[in-house]
């Protein structure tokens, strides 16, 4: 089957590797339970009113956030994949791929990479058909990268959903999904002055909402959908490890300062100063995705994946509590991830504002990671370890989601 259908680029998206090593040493027979597969049409029939208290609260929290009130919220019962979209106020055209990723076992080891990472029908995926039964974690492998294939994106442009102005970035597009998957809860003071609007963000009300839902779904005996949602919820959890997401402009203050003062019309400040950082941003998830895609393919004891798996105490938490300390860690490390990845690469292009990493389709980090490794092992080995430091995070948070925030074990 594997010879019939994938293509010779093969990579996993990023959330779902970071699934499977993190819940590596939990894989017992719990999470290794087959789940027949329902389609979300069966979990309409399910779906009492406590659906309509869901929505309803998350549309308040919402409003709480944007100051935009709209009554929106489903009347009587949900009986299209449109109308459940609008409720839960995700981009109306997300199609709720029934898939799910191939296994490491299930892809050749010497397989290239494919640098898009693009959701379903990507290589790596395969369909599964209604009632099939398929692993808890391969659900949960599986879809904790689906926030990533275009439901978030685009939400600004539709009134009715309530979330004003978007905050920062693109109206349209892939980057349009920030306010989501990005929370600037520890940015520095003189960054904050100057876009305050940094400080919106709708990554609780998101996660909460689909942790909810997962609970609705797990009550109303649909497991699938139950652990479904569960991975969506976990998806931004597992966003507020990572440096870039946690800390828009990851140098020390002073360079803060110096490019702040030397900018003429601050108002333009970031407009001018985007490339600048979505190329860092870039640069990071490229490598972080190329290096987790060779240890599960060559290498299971990288310390990319002996980090994500860790040792921790998963002691009761709170959803906010864990935003904030996820983001605060990853706050603290963006500026020593940033500086190691600077000197481990030597790229100059990432300095000019001008260059646009997305737009250069000549560059290849296949080819520019292992050279600078070779050339400059030291910076690379601290490259390494400050990455593991968010992995080690990442994996914790992944726990607790499936223990805490889901309400299960």
């Amino acid at each position: 089957m594997l010879a019939q259908m994938t293509p010779t680029r093969l990579s996993w998206n990023t959330h779902t590797l970071l699934t499977w090593a993190a819940l590596d040493l939990w894989r017992d027979s719990d999470l290794e339970r087959q789940i027949p597969v329902v389609p979300i049409e069966g979990l309409f029939l399910e779906l009492g009113p406590d659906f309509g208290d869901v929505i309803r609260r998350y549309g308040e929290q919402i409003a709480q956030k944007s100051r935009v009130h709209v009554a929106y919220e489903p009347t009587g019962g949900i009986r299209t994949v449109d109308e459940f979209l609008r409720a839960l106020r995700v981009n109306p055209n997300t199609k709720l791929h029934q898939v799910r990723a191939l296994r490491p076992d299930e892809i050749p080891p010497d397989s290239a990479h494919d640098p898009s990472r693009d959701g379903p029908p990507g290589g790596v995926y395969v369909p599964v058909a209604d009632g099939e039964r398929i692993p808890v974690i391969d659900i949960l492998a599986t879809h904790s990268d689906e926030p990533d294939w275009l439901m978030d994106q685009d939400l600004f442009l539709i009134g009715e959903y309530g979330y004003g102005p978007i905050p920062y970035g693109p109206p349209t597009g892939l980057s349009s999904q920030a306010p989501f998957h990005l929370a600037f809860l520890h940015e520095n003071p003189l960054l904050k002055a100057i876009l305050p609007r940094l400080r919106t963000n709708f990554v609780e009300e998101r996660a909460e909402l689909f942790f909810a839902l997962a609970r609705l779904a797990f009550d109303a005996g649909i497991d699938y959908w139950g652990w479904r949602f569960t991975a969506w919820g976990m998806h931004y959890l597992q966003d507020m490890t990572q440096p870039y997401h946690a800390k828009v402009f990851p140098f020390p203050l002073w360079r803060v300062a110096l490019r702040v003062l030397s900018e003429r019309d601050r108002r333009n400040f970031a407009e001018r100063n985007k490339n600048l950082l979505r190329n860092r941003h870039l640069a990071f998830e490229g490598i972080v995705h190329f290096l987790l895609n060779e240890a599960f393919k060559k290498d299971r004891s990288h310390p990319f994946l002996v980090a994500l798996k860790g040792d921790d105490d998963l002691g009761a938490v709170t959803l906010p509590s864990a935003i904030a300390t996820s983001t605060r860690k990853a706050a603290r490390a963006a500026i020593r991830v940033n500086a190691a990845m600077e000197a481990m690469m030597l790229e100059p292009r990432l300095n000019d504002p001008k260059y646009c990493l997305t737009e250069d389709h000549t560059y290849r980090i296949e080819e520019t990671l292992p050279k600078a490794a070779a050339e400059r092992p030291t910076q690379y080995r601290a490259f390494i370890r400050f990455v593991c430091e968010s992995l080690r995070e990442a994996g914790q948070i992944t726990r607790r989601c499936i223990r805490r925030f889901s309400g299960l074990f």
